[in-house]
């Protein structure tokens, strides 16, 4: 019983350890390789939207369409 109780408080110290060391920022393990492919796909999207002349646009039935319906007469 007590040898079960230690078990688990180790374990939930290494967990907790663990959690500690990666902070929460990324999945701990993940690669520098990914970090900076995700970088560049959100570039790569903002470029498109500033060098295009689409938008994108709310789906109906979001509170925000018609705020932005009036953000977009107001501009032309």
């Amino acid at each position: 019983m007590l040898a079960e109780a230690l078990g688990q408080t180790l374990i939930a110290l290494a967990l907790r350890a663990q959690l500690a060391q990666c902070a929460g920022h990324r999945e701990c393990g993940a690669s520098e390789l990914a970090v900076a492919a995700d970088t560049l796909l959100i570039y790569d999207v903002g470029v498109e939207l500033a060098n295009s002349r689409q938008w994108p646009s709310w789906q109906d039935g979001s509170e925000f369409k018609a705020i932005r319906a009036k953000s977009d007469a107001a501009c032309r």
